[in-house]
């Protein structure tokens, strides 16, 4: 009996920590949707083709993905990399800035620049998003999602999900209903 307490004991502490077995704090998902904000506006009708270009690559990955679900054609990160690997290559500062990637995206020939960086501490995740013409450097629109609380570190899943909505924000769109 003493030693079914024991085992029982050693079991339990996980659980009463916040680690509960077989369900790692990674995979938790709040129950509510994400706060958002942002610089709402219709698509706009001279943009075709985008770059995405972010800090994170599961952010990256999922605005790529949503803007592609809205019928834009989105390049690829390695040529715009390519791009800056040449340019930075003659310089002696390789510090790669956001009007560096502008001129790169330009020269890769697409109309628009998408900034998806995931912003601040893992805790709780945050998603900022903006889309910039690389004719002209203006502002599209922008965009941020963020969830109030969240327990453990965000998953893919927290992250595509902050970011489909700071992209609908930023478009003016209401979210789906499940």
């Amino acid at each position: 009996m003493r030693h079914s307490l024991k085992r029982l004991a050693w079991a339990m502490i996980p659980m009463l920590s916040g680690c509960q077995t077989g369900t790692a704090l990674d995979d938790y998902l709040p129950a509510g949707p994400p706060t958002v904000s942002g610089f709402p506006a219709a698509p706009p009708r001279n943009v075709k083709s985008v770059v995405v270009w972010g800090n994170d690559d599961r952010v990256a990955a999922a605005a790529a993905s949503w803007l592609k679900e809205q019928g834009l054609t989105v390049y690829g990160r390695g040529r715009v990399q390519q791009v800056l690997d040449q340019s930075t290559a003659a310089e002696t500062t390789p510090l790669i800035n956001e009007a560096a990637v502008l001129n790169a995206v330009s020269e890769v020939g697409a109309d628009a620049a998408v900034f998806a960086d995931r912003v601040g501490d893992v805790r709780p995740p945050m998603v900022s998003v903006k889309g910039v013409d690389v004719r002209n450097g203006r502002l599209l629109w922008s965009g941020e999602a963020r969830y109030e609380t969240f327990y453990g570190l965000p998953n893919t899943e927290a992250m595509t999900v902050l970011t489909d909505a700071a992209l609908m924000s930023a478009w003016g769109l209401q979210p789906k209903e499940d």
